[in-house]
């Protein structure tokens, strides 16, 4: 039986529905582009200031806002790709990065998960999602793995998941992703 954590279910949805429609608007930015957008975009270094975190009731759970922790110039300067926008997700814990010229879009999730048992279950998501055992990444956050396109990299009390951070394949390298993901880390801290 296939074990997905219900908020990455729905999340995978926005997911999908986020980058059907940033395909129908052909990449393009609108006038009335979203604040987060705005700020993100403004926020090239991704500043503390601009990633703070909502603390939820009870205090042990926080949403990080995650196109203010990496904006569209930084991701396209990073992967190499244009990203003419960042979007993100109502629940402002995934950003998505528009674009016309990459043969798959990049987006990341970031959320709480500190501990063996979240790490154990974000190896059960790429394995899920790419259909393959992920492989042991160094040199990025306490403990990372990758898979098909996806990479997921536990730093601190976070989960940062980059899927299609290497839109034009490296192989096992993953080293635009791990880019990407360190980027995010110095967001975070």
């Amino acid at each position: 039986m296939i074990k997905t954590h219900p908020s990455r279910l729905a999340l995978g949805a926005v997911a999908a529905s986020v980058a059907v429609l940033s395909l129908a608007a052909c990449g393009g930015s609108s006038p009335g582009s979203s604040a987060a957008t705005s700020a993100g975009a403004a926020n090239g270094a991704g500043s503390t200031a601009a990633a703070q975190a909502t603390t939820a009731a009870g205090g042990t759970a926080s949403t990080v806002h995650a196109c203010s922790l990496l904006s569209a110039a930084k991701a396209s300067a990073l992967v190499g790709v244009h990203y003419s926008s960042a979007t993100e997700s109502s629940q402002g814990s995934m950003c998505s990065y528009a674009t016309t010229n990459a043969p798959i879009p990049m987006f990341i999730i970031i959320s709480p998960g500190a501990g063996t048992a979240a790490w154990k279950d974000q190896l059960g998501t790429i394995e899920e999602d790419s259909g393959s055992t992920p492989i042991t990444l160094h040199g990025v956050g306490d403990r990372a793995a990758g898979s098909g396109t996806e990479i997921g990299v536990q730093s601190g009390s976070y989960i940062i998941d980059v899927h299609g951070g290497d839109p034009n394949g490296t192989g096992a390298a993953f080293s635009k992703s791990i880019e990407v993901a360190k980027a995010i880390i110095a967001a975070l801290h």
